[in-house]
């Protein structure tokens, strides 16, 4: 100052400095905002003018930081892709954010705000994500994640800044489930040997938690060691997919006929991924049998067979005597092949007999008598348990046969007769009329006896009969 000079006055140059000097007192006022990201120095005049002279003053402002700046992420992957199969500790990805701040200000940090069930972690100084436990797109929330990330500034204080932006995680599938079916082991038990090839069982679906191709699948059969592996040329199977269902489709292969009974198979579920994954069932089936076959009869083993029997007497009845034990056999199988036997016929002669409806031994019921009746005549029939039943029969034809239980005895009790023989009888004449036991038979018909004047021979023609002459 220059108190005998004229006052000074002040001014700033250049006129584009943010600063303003009082004229008067040379104080200088900020005019602008300072922007320290912009321009962190400034530089400028102050001039003092006393009208006479000009003396100038260099200025140098260093303008000083203020948490002002919020991050800005400049590398970041919105969206992201990860293998399930991936070990813990790996990298998936780096964000980075930047801060024209400086200092504590300008010192980016990173955290996870959002969607972490604890799978990830971002290193808080580099950005850095990792995977910090394993992944497992097939449980259920385990496909994708959404994480929000922030990078933030002045951790510990009041005036930090910080934005954030989210990344979608998908979690790609790799193969690691079997197909899976709903039951361990399935029965069939509804099928009949009537059953024709290529005709429909019934289907069974099965399951891949897998993704994409690695949940596509086929089927096949499989022999189980140690059973019939006959079943497998009586079944077959085929693959139907629906959206992204697959099932397998059961039918015959061929003809069922004859093969009746219990057949085992492994339902195999084989995959597409790489590598493959098998899932497998057990299928138990059972070929029921159809009553199509008659019974057949083995002994005896014609139509129609003669069986001879002595008639009772008083030393042995026919009451309880066994006559045959007719065979028979049935194709079928089960209920459809047991047997049991019965007598029929048309006039009651079947009632002189009985019959084990089991064992197929036929007994005679009443005592035979030639006299009252020489001949029966009845069916033997087989029929069967199933249903309806089927039936067959053959025919017994029984014939008595006389027995000689003695001499012929005559009314007078002796051996020796006599009789009065007119010399002109002819042959045939009746001479007396008498009675002896067994006189029917031929072979009691010729009887050498002493006669008054030769001898003859009587033919007795009934029981109760007459003699008549015929000489010799």
């Amino acid at each position: 100052s220059d108190s005998s000079n004229p006052p000074l006055s002040y001014a700033v140059q250049p006129s584009s400095a943010p600063f303003l000097a009082k004229p008067d007192t040379g104080q200088l006022a900020l005019m602008a905002p300072l922007d320290r990201e912009k321009q962190d120095q400034l530089t400028f005049y102050v001039l003092a003018n006393d009208s006479v002279h000009i003396t100038t003053a260099t200025v140098y402002v260093t303008v000083s930081d203020v948490n002002d700046v919020v991050p800005t992420f400049y590398q970041f992957a919105p969206s992201l892709n990860v293998s399930e199969g991936l070990s813990v500790g790996s990298l998936l990805t780096t964000v980075q954010a930047y801060d024209n701040d400086t200092g504590l200000f300008g010192t980016v940090h990173y955290r996870i705000l959002s969607g972490n069930d604890g799978r990830f972690f971002i290193n808080e100084t580099t950005g850095e994500l990792r995977l910090a436990r394993t992944l497992d797109r097939d449980v259920a929330g385990g496909s994708a994640y959404s994480l929000l990330i922030e990078a933030f500034d002045n951790p510990n204080g009041t005036d930090s800044q910080r934005s954030s932006r989210t990344m979608a995680i998908t979690v790609l599938d790799i193969n690691d489930n079997a197909p899976q079916f709903a039951q361990d082991n399935y029965t069939i038990t509804s099928l009949l040997e009537s059953m024709e090839a290529n005709q429909l069982i019934r289907d069974i679906s099965a399951t891949d938690v897998d993704a994409g191709i690695n949940a596509e699948m086929n089927f096949s059969f499989a022999a189980i060691p140690g059973q019939n592996a006959q079943a497998l040329n009586l079944f077959q199977v085929t693959t139907k997919q629906s959206g992204s269902a697959f099932s397998a489709v059961i039918s015959t292969r061929t003809s069922l006929t004859r093969a009746v009974g219990w057949y085992n198979l492994t339902l195999l579920a084989i995959d597409f991924g790489r590598p493959t994954q098998t899932g497998s069932t057990n299928i138990t089936f059972f070929i029921g049998d159809v009553n199509d076959n008659h019974p057949v009869f083995v002994y005896p083993n014609t139509s129609s067979t003669v069986l001879l029997v002595n008639e009772s007497t008083n030393a042995s009845s026919t009451v309880g005597q066994s006559l045959i034990q007719v065979q028979a056999t049935d194709a079928d199988y089960g209920n459809n092949s047991v047997i049991r036997f019965d007598l029929t016929s048309s006039g009651g002669d079947h009632n002189a007999f009985s019959i084990d409806s089991v064992t197929g031994l036929i007994n005679i019921s009443v005592s035979l008598d030639f006299e009252a009746k020489s001949e029966y005549r009845f069916h033997v029939r087989a029929r069967d348990l199933g249903t309806p039943p089927l039936t067959s029969q053959i025919s017994l034809v029984v014939q008595v046969l006389n027995v000689d239980e003695g001499p012929p005895v005559f009314p007078l009790g002796s051996r020796v007769q006599s009789f009065s023989v007119p010399e002109n009888s002819p042959p045939a004449a009746v001479i007396r009329a008498s009675t002896g036991p067994e006189c029917t038979s031929a072979q009691w018909r010729r009887r050498p006896i002493q006669m008054l004047e030769h001898p003859a021979a009587l033919c007795a023609t009934s029981f109760s009969t007459k003699f008549s002459t015929h000489f010799i």
